[in-house]
């Protein structure tokens, strides 16, 4: 058969690449899409704690007694092995069918199996990779013919080891262990796109593309893009000529008009990414990106900087999420348990996520995209310092910026978290200057981002697109003085919130982590203590965003806006008032403590701000009091709530006054 002939066969699949046949059932990567094959489902599985699987070659012959459901780890419950004390190795097999139709080039594709792993087909091992969070590929092509089947074999090994990216799995949360997300079969061409990392410029109304391609053999070829966006549709083409193996190329495609992503309007323009020789499609990419632009800078005449999204400041209203699950654990049950975390985010008034030390599933990552979530994604850190635990935590990084390039959802990254693992023994100069060192490697990898160093609860940045700070306070006047010191103290030149010979510069301001009920703090009812700490920093328009802790509750902490297996809290609130109410662009700030004791005839003086975060006009703000007498009667009933317009500079906090009242007859509690 002709090239030409089995290259166009990428073009003409049967339904049997685009059927899903077990759970997980949605393609793993939307972002980076070909004709394949899912795998997940049963394959036969046994653990192998005294490690004797390779000296017995039970990758040729052994009788399984387990089975697995793929992708779920084999502690969860999912999987259905679920257990959850085992470290060690342990082994997967299962026939993989050729289809008759794949080609001309078809590669296997594991999403992540933690920590190592090591392949066979057919007996014959091809390939160890180290990392538990990032996707590897075996080619299969002159292995197996089409119409044959290939017996693959996996060893994982995961010792749970502290000098490795492990994130919470360690010392925090139930571990995971093998496959834990989706592997499949996928069909490419003779010569293929190994990426193509899309960059939006929406000032110069443009998308620039940088490709790899893996080419056979030197030829000129065309590469093509095109985007849609609705009734827009866009495209560019440019000869190229390749040479054989990598190769680099870079394609600008006008966007006139753009429509600009954002968490209120998530634009995405699907994509195309085609490549040809001469008239024949030799590989096809589905992809996506949105036009947006991520910076930092001043604003409006404003002596401090804002986190910008398209050239103007967002506050971020955002949670943690650390993505754990009871029955799946690091993996999502199924696509639309995926969505309803970020659906629920965005109930809750949420325009951002902050994905905790775990490098997320392509999908989550996603809906992010689609919903429009803005999100800061942690690389997963090491506990203990060795000489792996530098070279492997760099991989990681690598990989993850490199896989996740395309999602505008990703607005930041940060490497490290509370100095975990480069603090080990001490933060000293040497972690301080590698660290440092990472944060301009991120840099580097995507200049498209904001990138922060350390998230720190000790006080300790280097040099930071992002100066944040954690603090867990469950008292209203050691929160307010903390709060108010940490933004008198934050000015360029300033040594506050640095390690010792570093100092700040202009980054802008925000939390990274805040609460009033932290890990180990039992399960308490967390409405209050969100309400005030939210208000004491919506204060201050020097503070452009905060992450609470956090999106939903996880095994043993018990501070997320919904349980652990995703039901909703009930709020200790009045009926008319949401958490979303407490979440919104526009924020009426009370300069007072959330609770005052009155006595009958007091006069009640309650300062009152605006925390102006959006380009609305013809505000109106309501006042209205809550509680009771001590004989129970309400004090709404004497009380009667009063409106007001307002004048405020937006993405600024101005004073709107006092709402004055004098209490009734009766002592008791307002609450306003």
């Amino acid at each position: 058969m002709s090239s030409r002939s089995v290259v166009a066969l990428v073009l003409a699949c049967t339904p049997a690449w685009s059927q899903a046949w077990q759970s997980l059932e949605s393609h793993p990567r939307p972002d980076w899409a070909r004709p394949w094959v899912n795998l997940n489902g049963p394959w036969q599985f046994d653990f192998d704690p005294d490690d004797k699987g390779v000296a017995e070659r039970w990758f040729e012959t052994h009788e399984f007694v387990e089975q697995i459901n793929v992708p779920f780890p084999w502690q969860s419950e999912l999987s259905g092995i679920h257990n959850v004390d085992y470290d060690g190795v342990a082994w997967y097999q299962r026939d993989v069918p050729i289809p008759t139709d794949a080609g001309p080039r078809y590669f296997l594709v594991f999403g992540a199996v933690d920590w190592k792993a090591t392949v066979w087909v057919n007996g014959q091992e091809l390939l160890t990779h180290e990392g538990g969070y990032t996707p590897f590929e075996i080619e299969l092509t002159d292995l197996v013919k089409p119409g044959e089947t290939a017996l693959v074999t996996l060893r994982a090994e995961d010792y749970n080891s502290p000098d490795l990216p492990t994130g919470k799995q360690v010392r925090w949360y139930t571990h995971v262990g093998g496959i834990w997300q989706t592997v499949y079969l996928e069909s490419r061409g003779v010569a293929y796109f190994e990426r193509a990392h899309i960059s939006s410029d929406i000032d110069a109304e443009r998308a620039v593309v940088n490709a790899t391609v893996i080419a056979p053999e030197a030829a000129e070829y065309t590469l093509t893009i095109e985007a849609r966006h609705e009734e827009q549709t866009v495209s560019q083409s440019q000869q190229v000529a390749f040479q054989e193996g990598p190769n680099q190329a870079t394609l600008e495609l006008a966007v006139p008009n753009p429509a600009l992503w954002s968490p209120d309007f998530p634009a995405l323009y699907d994509v195309t990414v085609r490549l040809q020789r001469g008239d024949v499609v030799v590989d096809e990419v589905s992809t996506y990106f949105g036009m947006r632009k991520v910076s930092r800078g001043t604003y409006g005449g404003s002596d401090f900087e804002y986190i910008l999204l398209n050239n103007k400041p967002i506050y971020l209203r955002g949670a943690l999420h650390q993505s754990f699950n009871p029955k799946g654990i690091y993996t999502h049950p199924d696509d639309d348990y995926i969505r309803r975390d970020y659906e629920k985010a965005k109930e809750y008034g949420l325009n951002c996520l902050r994905i905790h030390i775990k490098t997320e599933e392509p999908r989550a990552l996603y809906w992010a995209d689609k919903l429009g979530v803005l999100l800061m994604c942690d690389v997963p850190n090491f506990w203990d310092k060795s000489d792996r635990a530098y070279p492997a935590w760099e991989y990681t990084l690598r990989k993850q910026v490199d896989r996740d390039f395309n999602h505008p959802s990703i607005f930041a990254w940060v490497d490290f978290n509370e100095t975990w693992g480069i603090g080990h023994e001490g933060y000293d100069k040497e972690a301080q200057e590698w660290a440092h060192s990472m944060w301009k490697l991120t840099k580097e990898l995507d200049p498209t981002r904001l990138v922060e160093e350390n998230s720190p609860c000790n006080y300790d940045h280097t040099e930071t697109d992002i100066n944040s700070w954690h603090f867990y306070i469950d008292n209203f006047e050691r929160a307010r003085d903390h709060i108010a010191e940490v933004v008198e103290k934050t000015y360029p030149g300033s040594q506050f919130n640095y390690a010792e010979g570093w100092v700040q510069g202009t980054a802008p301001l925000m939390n990274s982590e805040y609460g009033g009920v932290s890990a180990g703090s039992g399960d308490r009812d967390i409405s209050w203590v969100f309400l005030f700490l939210t208000n004491l920093l919506r204060k201050y328009d020097k503070i452009t965003g905060y992450i609470y802790t956090e999106l939903s509750d996880i095994e043993w902490e018990h501070n997320g806006f919904m349980n652990y297996d995703r039901s909703d809290k009930v709020y200790n609130y009045p009926a008319d008032i949401t958490v979303a109410d407490l979440q919104s662009a526009d924020f009426p700030v009370l300069d007072c403590p959330p609770y005052q004791k009155v006595a009958a005839g007091d006069t009640v003086q309650i300062p009152v701000l605006l925390s102006h975060w959006s380009q609305r006009q013809n505000l109106k703000i309501r006042y209205s009091v809550h509680g009771k007498t001590v004989d129970g009667r309400p004090w709404n009933e004497w009380i009667p709530a009063v409106e007001r317009g307002v004048e405020a500079t937006p993405f600024r906090v101005t004073p709107q006054g006092t709402f004055n009242f004098t209490a009734p007859d009766g002592t008791g509690l307002i609450s306003v």
